[in-house]
């Protein structure tokens, strides 16, 4: 008859299997085991995390950190007690998780090693970064608003200083800024309706054509400030039932981006119908030879608080893309991206024609 001890290391691994949180089994810098749950937070299979060393689970910016922390927990480990840190951790998707890894010191396959508890925080600290973008991004413009004001008020005090063309420039200033005030908030109020499934289109018999052109001319000022020259090819007119303020909202966000990331190139947009499944769809092809986006990010910038990668420190709260591809998705339609380093980007949105 087996001994109790001797179903030990089958039971202990049945119930870490069925634990609803994520275990690891470590070294220094290798992985013996993780349980299902592990396996669904690293986005991996189990096979593949077990030949991966520890540090490449990382961001590389946080690898010397984090080999620091690890020797920290190792010694703290070693006296007994319960090691916890926070890590950002990649997925082979490229999706940066943040998670609260606590761990205390066990005995594997006769040798020390750490049992350590992963608790995803990407949500918390989502959360945390918005506060802290959003603030950022709403105290620009009313700095800038304000100085803008202050200045004008200076100019029109002294008559003979002041002329038409200087005042115009800095009321033009004062309106862009208060614009991007209005597209702040607007952004705010749409995610929050987007998270409690509560976003809804107000739709009307409208020319797609006119909107889009409107969109154009409103940009005039930023196609003259980065250098693009921006095109329009296609009809004058296309009939359709559609939101016109959030189809406007899209071809905003779209256009906006291929004159931010356009590299002073040329940007083109083309407009023309396809058939597909017995239903019309609008294609509105949004091209700009700027940048570009890596592959493993065509996916995530559509995702909130993402921002296309390579352009620095971009402006915004990291919400447009994801906003315009559910707003489009509430029509029917989508948005797809094409796009290669240094080769520029060209985005797609697909919208049914609906006549009524």
């Amino acid at each position: 008859m087996m001994q109790a001890n001797e179903y030990a290391p089958e039971m202990t691994e049945r119930l870490l299997e069925r634990l609803p949180y994520s275990v690891v089994i470590h070294d220094e810098d290798r992985i013996f085991y993780v349980n299902r749950a592990a396996e669904n937070l690293m986005g991996m299979p189990r096979d593949e995390i077990l030949k991966t060393p520890l540090r490449q689970f990382l961001l590389p910016e946080d690898v010397n950190s984090a080999a620091q922390k690890m020797e920290n927990a190792f010694f703290a480990l070693g006296q007994g007690k319960v090691a916890r840190t926070e890590e950002r951790l990649v997925r082979p998707d490229g999706k940066t998780i943040y998670v609260e890894i606590s761990g205390t010191s066990v005995e594997f396959a006769g040798r020390p090693a750490g049992l350590i508890q992963l608790r995803e925080l990407t949500s918390e600290r989502e959360q945390d970064e918005f506060i802290s973008i959003a603030s950022h991004e709403l105290k620009t413009p009313l700095t800038s608003l304000r100085l803008q004001i202050q200045i004008l008020n200076k100019v029109l005090k002294d008559t003979e200083s002041a002329s038409e063309a200087q005042t115009r420039k800095l009321l033009h200033g004062a309106e862009q800024q208060i614009a991007r005030l209005g597209s702040l908030v607007d952004q705010l109020v749409d995610v929050t309706k987007l998270s409690v499934g509560k976003l809804e289109l107000n739709r009307q018999s409208h020319n797609l054509v006119s909107i889009l052109k409107q969109t154009i001319a409103r940009s005039e000022f930023e196609s003259k400030h980065t250098d693009c020259i921006v095109t329009y090819n296609g009809p004058d007119e296309l009939q359709g039932t559609w939101d016109a303020a959030k189809v406007d909202q899209i071809f905003t966000n779209l256009l906006n981006n291929a004159l931010r990331y356009g590299a002073g190139k040329p940007v083109s947009i083309s407009l023309r119908t396809t058939e597909r499944e017995t239903r019309s769809y609008a294609e509105v092809i949004f091209a700009d030879r700027g940048i570009g986006i890596p592959a493993a990010s065509h996916g995530l910038i559509f995702e909130k608080f993402e921002k296309i990668t390579g352009a620095g420190k971009a402006p915004g709260l990291g919400l447009g893309l994801y906003i315009a591809r559910e707003i489009a998705r509430h029509h029917g339609g989508d948005i797809q991206v094409q796009s290669r380093p240094g080769e520029g980007s060209k985005f797609t949105l697909e919208l049914p024609i609906s006549k009524r």
